[in-house]
């Protein structure tokens, strides 16, 4: 009598028996990348030009809160006013005051290159898909460990 183990053969197990491969692909260890590079948290005014999407959303302000949230660097956002609205085909062109409490490279924030914090602010706002543009940074204040 010759033994067959279904986990050497190419044929599933029968009921009731074990299936090992059916479990590996979908092993999720939960394990997430970690960032590799020091970041610093600051919150920055600023005056953006950006294009919201039509019917996205209920209200042109959250449309506005929506595609600055969408920027990987961007952890909160505050619209302090709309400026200007453009009705476009597709979208409505918007520019906005806004306060955002985003992640800085640590090399670009440092306490020496004060002046390099603007810059880094609009660099990281403008990788943001449908922000065209950042008008005025108008303040970088860090935020403070608790």
């Amino acid at each position: 009598m010759r033994y067959r183990s279904s986990l050497v053969t190419d044929e599933w197990p029968r009921a009731g028996g074990l299936d090992w491969r059916a479990r590996l692909d979908r092993f999720d260890s939960g394990r997430r990348p970690m960032s590799l590079h020091a970041t610093t948290t600051v919150e920055a005014s600023a005056d953006v030009s950006l294009r919201v999407p039509r019917g996205g959303t209920e209200d042109l302000t959250s449309g506005v809160a929506g595609v600055l949230d969408a920027v990987d660097a961007v952890s909160a956002v505050t619209v302090e006013r709309v400026t200007s609205v453009r009705p476009g085909n597709t979208d409505i062109r918007v520019d906005a005051d806004v306060t955002v409490v985003l992640e800085l490279p640590a090399a670009a924030s440092g306490g020496a290159t004060e002046s390099a914090r603007p810059l880094a602010v609009e660099t990281q706002l403008t990788d943001g898909f449908g922000i065209t543009q950042v008008n005025e940074v108008e303040s970088v204040d860090p935020v403070g460990d608790a």
